[in-house]
């Protein structure tokens, strides 16, 4: 419906290494799933969920190893709640939970779950550009490893709109990493 939008994406695939018998098959699959309703014309909730199950390292992500481990379950799943304060001027409350779980026990100490707690300030400054100031907070929780951390980052930015299905965005700051195993560590950010 106008108020109602659901999109949902599955794919899978099977790879076979014919000479390492082995090996065997390994299979893949994904599933993504979004789902955005506007309760009101100024408020919209939106769902986004991601999850696949992979044989092969994900080097598209900086979750898990760039070396086969084995087998993993990668999930991102996210839930926002946008609303126009005013014309020009908006916010964006977000939940971001990941997990990475390995079935192998050479890829145990990777296993994790992320919790990302977010809030943007949104403010447009041409009818297709705004002006984004963002504060995230995460929290990693590694399964065994000692590598436990907390996030806190400060980000201002640009979001831009080209078309209606192509959209741009920008962001840099600092990030302010405490970590178990490296203690305080803060560095710039950029995305």
């Amino acid at each position: 419906t106008p108020r109602t939008q659901v999109s949902l994406t599955t794919g899978g695939g099977v790879t076979y290494y014919f000479d390492q018998p082995a090996a065997g098959y390994n299979p893949t699959g994904y599933l993504g799933l979004s789902l955005t309703h506007k309760p009101s014309p100024r408020m919209t909730l939106s769902l986004s969920v991601f999850a696949s199950y992979q044989s092969q390292p994900d080097l598209s992500t900086n979750l898990g190893s760039n070396q086969q481990l084995g087998s993993f379950v990668h999930s991102t799943d996210t839930v926002s709640l946008a609303y126009l304060w005013m014309p020009r001027f908006s916010t964006v409350s977000s939940y971001t939970f990941d997990v990475l779980k390995y079935d192998s026990s050479m890829g145990s100490l990777l296993n994790r779950m992320e919790h990302t707690f977010g809030e943007q300030f949104r403010y447009l400054l041409w009818p297709t550009t705004a002006g984004v100031a963002e504060y995230r907070f995460g929290i990693i929780d590694y399964e065994s490893a000692p590598l436990d951390s907390t996030t806190h980052f400060l980000l201002a930015g640009l979001d831009h709109t080209f078309t209606k299905r192509l959209n741009a965005s920008l962001r840099g700051g600092v990030e302010l990493r405490n970590s178990e195993s490296n203690g305080f560590q803060p560095g710039p950010y950029f995305e």
